[in-house]
């Protein structure tokens, strides 16, 4: 008798067993089968940017082949203009230094937001990117939600193969 029931008993687990195993197979197929429509859509979004930027050079060409022939005395008049616009040149340029110099002393002092996520901008950094960590330092550092959703590193676009979890000093 009670041999019986664990006869039945264990049939009863390799039914459920293989009931589970086929629905894995099944989620699996259908995981296999959105990944590869996802692979798709990113492709034609891809070849939509290109045709876009194409059609936006075309669109340039013809509006430059069919601008109007500026006359000789235009463009005499336009080179006896720059020694007017030297001064403003030359303020820009110094200024463009002095921008650069700040910019530097941020990085050297470290940027206020290089703990901030790189994604989404609004949650501090909670993990590094693998295999990206040779320029997690600054770029591929990211919210625990964001590192979650993404499968590729958002700025070279490797596989990301595993994360680190930390948190910002």
């Amino acid at each position: 008798m009670e041999l019986q029931a664990r006869k039945q008993r264990e049939a009863a687990l390799e039914s459920a067993l293989a009931d589970k195993e086929f629905i894995e197979g099944e989620y699996r197929k259908k995981a296999e089968e959105a990944k590869r429509r996802e692979e798709a859509l990113e492709n034609d979004l891809a070849n939509m940017w290109i045709d876009k930027n194409q059609a936006s050079m075309v669109l340039r060409e013809r509006q430059v082949s069919n601008a109007p022939r500026q006359p000789e005395v235009a463009v005499v008049a336009k080179i006896e203009e720059t020694p007017k616009e030297e001064p403003l040149v030359a303020r820009l340029k110094a200024r463009m230094q002095e921008m650069k110099e700040k910019e530097m002393k941020s990085q050297a002092n470290g940027d206020a937001n290089s703990h901030i996520c790189k994604v989404c901008f609004e949650s501090p950094t909670a993990a590094i990117l693998l295999p990206c960590c040779k320029c997690s330092i600054f770029f591929c550092t990211v919210c625990k939600s964001c590192s979650l959703a993404c499968s590729e590193c958002p700025i070279c676009r490797t596989k990301i193969s595993d994360r680190l979890f930390a948190f910002p000093s």
